[in-house]
C-alpha cells in the first residue's frame, strides 16, 4: 500500500529530520543525487544528453542547483535557468530550450500556492511546447500537491521524481495526467521520522502488489469456508449496479453472495445474478438480522436517493454488526450533510465514492 503525504507536512518533517541531525542541506544534496540517479533510470544515454534546469527561488530550485553540480561533476552539459517573476527573459529561455536535450523542471514543486503569476504560466507554457522530454523535481509545476487541481496550466511532464514520499496531487486528476512516469526517492528519511509527524494523516492508494493472488482451495472444502457476502442494492431502473456488485463478488472468490434487493424487482436478479442467493428488502430489522451471518456487505449500489432510502442506510450504519463494509452510491449519497455518522460506524469499512458523490459527502 502506498502512502502519499500531504505537501503542509513536508516542512514538518524537515524539521524533525533537523532535530534528528539530518541538516536541510544534507537533505538539498540528497534530492540532487535523487534526481540523478532517476536521469539515469528514464534516460539510458543521459550522458549525451543537454540539460537544462529551470530553477525556482523555493527549495525546488535548490534541488535544482545541486543536481547541476552533479552533472557538472559527471562531465554532463548542464545549464541552468533561473526564474526571476516579471525580469524572467522568456526569449532567453526560448534560446535556452533550442539548444537542450531535456529539461529538469525545479520551479515549484510542492511549493505551489493558488495565483500563479502571469509570467510563470507563460514560462509552463513555453516549456510544454519545447517538445522536449521534461522531468519534474517532486511533482509537476502549477500542480496542486494536495488536490491535483491546476489552474489555467501547468507543465506536462514526461516523468516525475518525487522526494520523501509520494504526494496525493501525483495520483488525482488532473495532475495524475500531468505527472508522466513517477519515480519516488525516499532521500534516507526513515520511516519513524515521517510517521511522528504525519501519524493517521495520509492517503493510501492500492498498488499491483497489494492485489494478492486468490489463494488455492483445499479439495474437500465447500462454499461456506470462503465467506459469505451482502449486497444490499437495487431500485427501479437501477438494477444494473447490484448484478454487477454481485457477480463481481463471487469472481473474487466469495463463498456465497446473497442479494437483498426489492421484492418487485427480485425476478430480473433471478435471471441475471443467477449465483447469488435472493432476499426481499423489506423493513429494516428483518434486513439487519438477515444480514447478521455476512462476513461483509456491500451497500449502496442502486438503491436510490429516496428519503426513506437515506432514513434505511443511516439506521442500517449505525446499528448493523457486519465487520467488513463498503458503503458505495447512494449509500454514500444518503450521508450527504451528515458524515459524522460513519464515526458510529464499528465496521472496518470502503468508501466508493466518485467526484459527485464525494463532493456531495463532504459539502
Amino acid at each position: 500500500m502506498l502512502r502519499a503525504v500531504y505537501p503542509s507536512l513536508i516542512s514538518e518533517i524537515d524539521k524533525a529530520c533537523a532535530e534528528n541531525g539530518i541538516e536541510t542541506s544534507l537533505l538539498i544534496k540528497r534530492s540532487g543525487k535523487a534526481l540523478f540517479n532517476g536521469i539515469r533510470k528514464l534516460f539510458s544515454n543521459y550522458a549525451e544528453l543537454k540539460f537544462l534546469i529551470i530553477c525556482g527561488t523555493g527549495n525546488n530550485g535548490k534541488d535544482g542547483i545541486a543536481l547541476s553540480k552533479i552533472l557538472i561533476s559527471k562531465g554532463i552539459s548542464v545549464d541552468v535557468f533561473f526564474y526571476e517573476g516579471d525580469k524572467t527573459s522568456l526569449e532567453y529561455l526560448n534560446k535556452k530550450l533550442d539548444c537542450s536535450d531535456c529539461v529538469v523542471d525545479c520551479l515549484l514543486g510542492t511549493g505551489y500556492r493558488p495565483g500563479i503569476p502571469e509570467q510563470l504560466k507563460k514560462v509552463f507554457d513555453i516549456i510544454n511546447s519545447s517538445n522536449l522530454h521534461v522531468v519534474s523535481c517532486d511533482i509537476p509545476s502549477g500542480v496542486d500537491g494536495e488536490t491535483g487541481c491546476i489552474e489555467d496550466t501547468a507543465v506536462k511532464a514526461y516523468a516525475t521524481i518525487t522526494l520523501c514520499r509520494p504526494k496525493p496531487g501525483l495520483f488525482l486528476y488532473p495532475g495524475r495526467s500531468l505527472c508522466g512516469k513517477i519515480i519516488t526517492d525516499d532521500l534516507e528519511i526513515p520511516d519513524e521520522i515521517v510517521n511522528g509527524v504525519v501519524k493517521n494523516n495520509f492517503v493510501s492508494y492500492v498498488e499491483k502488489s497489494d492485489i494478492v493472488k486468490l489463494p488455492s482451495r483445499k479439495p474437500d472444502s465447500h462454499k461456506g469456508d470462503y465467506g459469505r457476502v451482502g449486497v444490499i442494492a437495487g431500485s427501479k431502473g437501477m438494477t444494473g449496479a447490484g448484478i454487477l456488485s454481485a457477480n463481481a463478488a463471487m469472481r473474487a472468490g466469495a463463498g456465497v453472495v446473497h442479494l437483498i434487493v426489492p421484492e418487485e424487482l427480485m425476478y430480473i436478479y433471478e435471471i441475471t445474478a443467477v449465483e447469488a442467493v435472493k432476499f426481499p428488502r423489506s423493513d429494516i430489522n428483518s434486513v439487519l438480522e438477515y444480514s447478521d451471518k455476512f462476513d461483509s456487505v456491500i451497500l449502496g449500489p442502486g438503491l436510490g436517493r429516496d428519503p426513506e432510502i437515506r432514513d434505511f442506510v443511516q439506521e442500517f450504519l449505525i446499528k448493523s454488526k457486519i465487520a467488513r463494509l463498503i458503503i458505495d452510491a447512494d449509500a454514500i449519497n444518503a450521508l450527504s450533510g451528515n458524515p459524522e455518522i460513519l464515526k458510529k460506524v464499528g465496521a472496518e469499512k470502503i468508501i466508493t465514492p466518485h467526484d459527485v458523490e464525494l463532493s456531495r459527502l463532504t459539502g
